[in-house]
């Protein structure tokens, strides 16, 4: 009967080293940090275009914006809005709260944070893609992904692409758009698309460089689709006064 028990407690102990040893050759394996796209072409409507797979190639959805207005997004429109270019500029999602030594360790490799943070430890870094997988194989980075061109939509942005694609060629729209480098580069793009151009604030702070332009809304994605714009939102003129009150060039004379 002993010598059945040790025969045992001897297949036991080989058993669990084996597994051990399988377990530490998985966690040995390369994580899977880099976006992948899947490979969907164009169409002229929904047909063909699995929106649920590109959108769920954009990041962790503990990062997603926005997520089930996405899904309401034309087809070839949410193609436009997602695309795999490397660009310069990655959200790079943290395993745990940013901490100084994390930022210290990208900047070694050439990162530059730029103080924008998404929910899901992510942090909005500007990276030479030559350097990415460095980034991402850093022991405290989750993942790194690109600055897709529909993070650069405000909330209420996204929720008029939702409703109508944004495609009437005869609608225009006053825009802020918020640059983070080359702001002429971008001033041309705009005129070069029909864009008139309000006022421009060279002035950079925490967010960027900032021109106010009117433009064809179906013009927008070609802006997005400028690397260095960060951020469109619709422009919206303060009001100064209590409600109902108008500046003097919107009254109507009183005959």
């Amino acid at each position: 009967m002993k010598d059945l028990l040790l025969r045992f407690g001897l297949l036991a102990a080989v058993l669990a080293i084996v597994s051990f040893a399988g377990c530490s050759a998985n966690n040995r394996q390369p994580k899977d940090t880099i976006d992948k796209r899947p490979d969907i072409e164009a169409n002229d409507d929904d047909k063909g275009i699995d929106k649920e797979a590109l959108i769920n190639s954009l990041s962790p959805r503990s990062v997603k914006l926005n997520y089930e207005t996405y899904k309401k997004i034309p087809g070839p429109v949410l193609k436009r809005l997602i695309t795999n270019k490397d660009t310069g500029y990655y959200i790079v999602q943290y395993k745990d709260n940013a901490r100084k030594e994390w930022l210290d360790e990208i900047q070694k490799l050439g990162g530059i944070g730029l103080g924008d943070y998404y929910r899901g430890h992510g942090a909005l870094y500007k990276i030479d893609p030559a350097n990415r997988e460095d980034v991402a194989k850093l022991e405290f980075v989750a993942r790194v992904y690109v600055f897709e061109n529909i993070f650069k939509l405000s909330p209420d942005m996204i929720d008029q692409f939702a409703r109508d694609g944004l495609s009437n060629p005869d609608r225009t729209m006053k825009l802020k758009v918020i640059v983070f480098e080359n702001i002429d580069e971008v001033i041309k793009q705009i005129e070069e698309l029909g864009g008139k151009i309000d006022s421009t604030d060279r002035t950079p702070n925490r967010t960027g460089t900032r021109i106010r332009a009117d433009i064809a809304v179906s013009k927008i994605i070609d802006i997005l689709q400028n690397p260095y714009v960060k951020y469109v939102n619709e422009y919206q003129q303060k009001r100064i006064g209590p409600p109902g009150w108008r500046p003097p060039h919107e009254r109507k004379e009183v005959e």
